[in-house]
C-alpha cells in the first residue's frame, strides 16, 4: 500500500504483535515524517468474531473490557485513543510503548501451545473431528502456554533489570492477562486451563484445520497459526530472548515444531537462522543487532 498512502494517514495494526511498528517503519520510511503519517498498534483485540455462514453470517462475541494502543508520534497518542474508543466502543488506554505489545503474551503464544498441546507435544495427525480450540483445551497445551508466558516474563524482567527506565507494566503473566481482558467472560478463574475453557469469549473458535478426502481433518499450515504467530510472533521472541543471552527452550521447541510441519527452518542449531531472518519480524531484520540497539530506537535508555 506504500505508494498509494495519501498524506496525513492513519496506519494500524489490529494488534500488533510480530513488531509492526518496525515493519511499517522499514516500509515507509521518510514518508512518515515528509506525508504526516501516524502509526499505531493495538494491544490486544477489540472482540471475537467467527464466520458461521460464509458471505451472510458471523458470530460475534465480545467486546473484551479494554483496549490499549501505542502511538507514533507520541504527540498523536490521545487522538488514536478516542479515535479508537470511537471505531470500537472500548475503553483504551496508552500503552506505555511498541516493546510492550511486542511482548505481549497473546496469540504467538496461546496458538502454538494449543497446537503443539492438541497432540500432546508429538508429532501431528489426522483427527477424526474438528477440534474447538480453547473449549476443549488440554492441561498439556495449557502447561504449554504457561511456560511460554514464563518466558515472556523473564525477557520483561531481564529487560527492567538492564535498562531500569523501562516502562513493561502492561506485560502480565497469560493467565492474569485473561482475566483482566475478558472480566466476567471467564466463569472460572481457578487456573490457566479453567481461564480457557469457561472462557464464553472463546466458545466458538474451532482449530484451524483442512479436511481430507476421507473425512478427517489436517492442520491447515496457510493459516495464521503458521504464517504469523511464528515468523512474526514466536521468532521476535526469540530474537529478544537472544539479544538478552537468556535461554528460552519452550520457545524454541514450539518454532521447531510448526518449522517441521511447513519445510522452513527459522531456527536451526537452537538459535534464529540468519538466512531466514528476512522471513520474519524480527528485529535484527531491522538492523537491531543488540538490544541496546532496539532501546535506543525506543528512547528508552
Amino acid at each position: 500500500i506504500q505508494p498509494f498512502v495519501e498524506y496525513g494517514s492513519i496506519i494500524g495494526s489490529v494488534y500488533g504483535q510480530g513488531a509492526f511498528d518496525l515493519i511499517a517503519q522499514a516500509v515507509f520510511g521518510n514518508d512518515i515524517k515528509t506525508k504526516n503519517l501516524t502509526i499505531f498498534s493495538l494491544f490486544n483485540i477489540p472482540s471475537t468474531c467467527k464466520v458461521s455462514i460464509p458471505g451472510k453470517e458471523v458470530v460475534f462475541i465480545g467486546p473484551q473490557n479494554y483496549l490499549s494502543v501505542a502511538v507514533l508520534p507520541k504527540t498523536r497518542e490521545h487522538a488514536i485513543q478516542h479515535l479508537c474508543m470511537d471505531l470500537w466502543r472500548v475503553p483504551t488506554t496508552i500503552t506505555n510503548n511498541f516493546l510492550s505489545i511486542m511482548l505481549t503474551p497473546g496469540n504467538q503464544i496461546i496458538h502454538p501451545g494449543r497446537l503443539l498441546g492438541l497432540y500432546e507435544n508429538k508429532q501431528p495427525y489426522p483427527l477424526n473431528s474438528l477440534p474447538y480450540f480453547y473449549v476443549t483445551l488440554n492441561q498439556i497445551s495449557a502447561d504449554n502456554m504457561e511456560e511460554l508466558s514464563n518466558e515472556i516474563c523473564s525477557i520483561k524482567a531481564e529487560t527492567i533489570r538492564r535498562y531500569p527506565r523501562v516502562n513493561l507494566d502492561d506485560i502480565l503473566p497469560l493467565k492474569e492477562r485473561i482475566i483482566k481482558q475478558y472480566g466476567d467472560m471467564v466463569k472460572d478463574k481457578s487456573s490457566l486451563l479453567t481461564c480457557f475453557t469457561t472462557n464464553t469469549g472463546y466458545d466458538v473458535m474451532t482449530v484451524p484445520m483442512n479436511q481430507t478426502e476421507d473425512g478427517r481433518f489436517v492442520l491447515n499450515t496457510k493459516a495464521r497459526t503458521f504464517v504469523e504467530d511464528i515468523p512474526f510472533g514466536l521468532c521476535v521472541l526469540k530474537d529478544l530472548a537472544e539479544k538478552l543471552g537468556l535461554e528460552v527452550p519452550g520457545i524454541t521447541r514450539s518454532i521447531v515444531w510448526h518449522q517441521e510441519i511447513i519445510g522452513k527452518e527459522y531456527v536451526k542449531d537452537g538459535k534464529l537462522n540468519p538466512a531466514l531472518i528476512h522471513e520474519t519480524g524480527a528485529p535484527s531484520r531491522y538492523g537491531y543487532k543488540t538490544m541496546e540497539d532496539l532501546i535506543k530506537h525506543y528512547d528508552l535508555a
